[in-house]
C-alpha cells in the first residue's frame, strides 16, 4: 500500500456552532515537548461508557506517545497503563483553544480493537474506547444513533447527503472549531473503478463529490460520517478512515461502514460494560 493515501480533514466544511454535534469527541495525546495534550484523532459517543472510533487511530497515538511499535495482530498491546496515562478524551468540545466549562474530560480505561483488523489495508478499522468513568448526558453531551445491522444499502442508498464533522485539517490549517462538510454516499462499484489499485471490502463504503470540493483529513480520522434518518435522526453511518491526498478529485474519503459492526459493537459494550 502507500503511505500517502491515509489522510484526512474535512475540506469545504464550515465551523460549527456548540452543541450542534454532541456525541463529537476529540481524542488527545500528552506532547511531552510542549507539555500540552494535542487533539489527533476524532471518536463519537455511542454509549455513556464508550467511544467509537479508527483502530489505526490507536496505532497513530500508540507511536505518538512513544510506545514500543511492532507488527504484532495482538492489539492488546495497546491496552497499556503508560499510554493511558498520556490519553484524554474530551467530550462536549467546541473549541480546542478555550476551556468554556462545557466539555467533560475522561480517560480511557481499555482499548477493544475489531480482532480482523488489518492496519496494513485499513480492513475492519474500528476500535472501541471504554471510558473510566461514564458521562452524564446534557444538550452538550449526548450519544448519536448506530444504523441497524446491514442497513447501510436500503436505508442511506447512493447519492444521499451526509455530514462528516470533525477539527481535522482545513484548507486553512487545523481549526480550533469542529467543520462539519456535506458528502453524497458513493455507490461501492463506483468507487472501486476510481480506486483500481486498492480494494475497497465490504466493511468500506466511500463518501465525496466528484469534484472534491468537500473531503475529510488529517485530525478527522476515527472521526463520524453522520446521515439524516427517519424522525430526524442522525446515525452514524461512517468512520472516518483513509483516503489519497485531502479533497483529491477522482479519489473520494472511504469509511468504514459502522452497520456491518453494528453487532459486534453490542456484544463488546456488553460484555465489557461495568455493572450498574
Amino acid at each position: 500500500t502507500e503511505s500517502h493515501h491515509r489522510q484526512k480533514r474535512v475540506i469545504g466544511g464550515l465551523p460549527q456552532d456548540p452543541g450542534l454535534w454532541p456525541w463529537l469527541v476529540s481524542i488527545q495525546v500528552y506532547n511531552t515537548g510542549d507539555k500540552k495534550y494535542n487533539h489527533v484523532c476524532g471518536g463519537s459517543m455511542i454509549h455513556p461508557q464508550f467511544v467509537l472510533t479508527a483502530a489505526h487511530c490507536i496505532n497513530v497515538m500508540f507511536s505518538i506517545a512513544g510506545l514500543q511499535q511492532n507488527n504484532s495482530v495482538d492489539f492488546s498491546r495497546w491496552n497499556d497503563p503508560e499510554f493511558f496515562k498520556q490519553l484524554r478524551i474530551v467530550i462536549g468540545e467546541h473549541s480546542l483553544a478555550l476551556d468554556d466549562n462545557i466539555q467533560i474530560f475522561r480517560r480511557v480505561s481499555k482499548v477493544i480493537t475489531h480482532p480482523d483488523h488489518n492496519s496494513s489495508y485499513y480492513i475492519n478499522d474500528i476500535s472501541l474506547l471504554k471510558l473510566r468513568w461514564s458521562v452524564r448526558l446534557t444538550d452538550h453531551v449526548n450519544l448519536v444513533c448506530l444504523p441497524p445491522p446491514l442497513s447501510w444499502q436500503t436505508s442511506f442508498p447512493p447519492g444521499t447527503m451526509c455530514q462528516v464533522v470533525g477539527w481535522g485539517r482545513t484548507t486553512s490549517g487545523f481549526p480550533w472549531r469542529p467543520h462539519q462538510a456535506g458528502v453524497p454516499l458513493i455507490n461501492t462499484d463506483e468507487c472501486q473503478k476510481k480506486y483500481s489499485h486498492l480494494v475497497i471490502t465490504r466493511d468500506m463504503f466511500c463518501a465525496g463529490p466528484d469534484d472534491a470540493s468537500t473531503d475529510a483529513c488529517v485530525g478527522d480520522s476515527g472521526g463520524p460520517l453522520v446521515c439524516e434518518g427517519e424522525g430526524r435522526q442522525w446515525y452514524q453511518v461512517g468512520i472516518v478512515s483513509w483516503n489519497i491526498g485531502c479533497g483529491m478529485a477522482g479519489y473520494p474519503g472511504v469509511y468504514s461502514k459502522v452497520a456491518v459492526f453494528t453487532n459486534w459493537i453490542s456484544e463488546m459494550i456488553s460484555v465489557n460494560m461495568d455493572p450498574e
